[in-house]
């Protein structure tokens, strides 16, 4: 059995060296509509033939645009793992701004039964596509050390479809574990809550054009939906160009949702907050934006408008601990309403699991420059900016 097991691999390698066109990629083209035999009705029917390609040949899916707003995995619990870059991409590119335009794109969805587990490979790229993370009670949705992943044109649905998990569900998350470079060009993240984007130990982030969707369904959890943790490299890039957190109006909810700890440099610009309002939270220190353990740390044009943060116990919008150098420049807060602290600098831990792994300085450098605030209101327990 063993001896056929071996011959039958042989015959693979000798006829993807030999019988196939002689070229360095190869593309599978995905349409629900097509009759043609040599396309696929279904993604998962494609991948099924992938078989030893991703050793040998860069392996491309393309979604035709007929399975836009379709349903599409790459079947059972799959494992991507090769010497070749792998790819899927919609044939389309419409525009992304808002959470309507995510029904525009296929989607493709990962979850019990369809957790993605990809390793190794030279780079990964999801294009135009709507992904669905559905919570699993038994496995991570992993993409580990691959040296590249790109995520281009995307919507991350973070979202439950039943709206709903059960009480004190502790499930598993979506990981990019330990890539060299991780980018994300125009993505809308849509959140409710339960479960969290993580990105472990990546050496260079890149991330522009980002929309935060807060969902009206969202429930209040102490995780933080999006998260980077590094313990790896002392000095791993961040940077972070056009980044919008969009509330529902129709929810009170003070949600936690952006965690970043452990940097060499991160560069944030261009990031607006709007349209919250934030009235309740069972988290006994809520925050929206917590950046911890870092060397360099520069946040240059903050928007933060329309804005009711109204809730009576310690609250703070941004927290920023233990980095070496702090510079914050063009901020402009306009019909903002709280009792919450808006900008808290400290040079210890404020708040829960703050060890700094790396050799950590206290804040040293706090270099504070063109704000203004217009139309707002702060009160009670309400700090401009607290330096601890």
């Amino acid at each position: 059995m063993k001896a056929k097991t071996k011959f039958g691999r042989l015959i693979a390698i000798f006829c993807l060296s030999f019988c196939l066109p002689f070229t360095a990629s190869y593309e599978f083209i995905v349409d629900p509509t097509s009759s043609s035999p040599n396309e696929f009705r279904s993604l998962e029917e494609a991948f099924s033939q992938v078989g030893w390609y991703l050793y040998y040949l860069e392996v491309t899916f393309t979604l035709a645009s007929s399975s836009a707003g379709t349903t599409q995995t790459l079947g059972d619990d799959p494992i991507l793992f090769g010497y070749y870059p792998f790819t899927i991409k919609f044939e389309e590119n419409p525009p992304l701004s808002q959470e309507s335009d995510c029904f525009l794109l296929p989607r493709l969805a990962f979850g019990p039964g369809t957790t993605l587990y990809a390793q190794s490979l030279p780079k990964m790229t999801l294009q135009g596509v709507n992904i669905q993370f559905i919570a699993d009670p038994a496995y991570t949705s992993l993409i580990y050390e691959v040296n590249e992943v790109e995520f281009t044109n995307v919507c991350f649905n973070n979202s439950e479809p039943s709206r709903s998990l059960p009480e004190g569900y502790m499930g598993y998350d979506f990981y990019i574990y330990q890539a060299s470079k991780f980018t994300v060009t125009n993505m809308i993240f849509l959140n409710d809550g339960y479960k969290r984007f993580f990105i472990y130990n990546t050496k260079e982030t890149l991330i522009t054009n980002l929309v935060f969707i807060q969902l009206p369904w969202a429930k209040q959890t102490s995780n933080n939906p999006m998260t980077y943790y590094n313990v790896a490299f002392p000095d791993s890039t961040i940077n972070i160009t056009s980044f919008s957190i969009m509330c529902d109006p129709t929810s009170d909810l003070a949600p936690n949702l952006v965690w970043i700890r452990g940097f060499g440099t991160a560069t944030i610009s261009d990031m607006s907050i709007s349209e919250c309002n934030l009235q309740r939270s069972s988290l006994n220190k809520p925050f929206l934006f917590n950046i911890q353990c870092g060397k360099h740390l520069s946040i240059n044009g903050l928007s933060i408008r329309n804005i009711k943060h109204r809730i009576p116990f310690i609250a703070t919008l941004i927290i920023i601990e233990k980095i070496l150098s702090v510079k914050l420049s063009n901020i402009d807060i306009s019909n903002v309403v709280t009792d919450a602290v808006f900008l808290k600098i400290a040079d210890h831990c404020v708040t829960a699991l703050c060890y700094c792994d790396f050799d950590q300085s206290s804040t040293v450098s706090v270099e504070v420059t063109n704000w203004k605030i217009t139309h707002s209101q702060f009160f009670n327990l309400s700090i401009m900016l607290s330096e601890l």
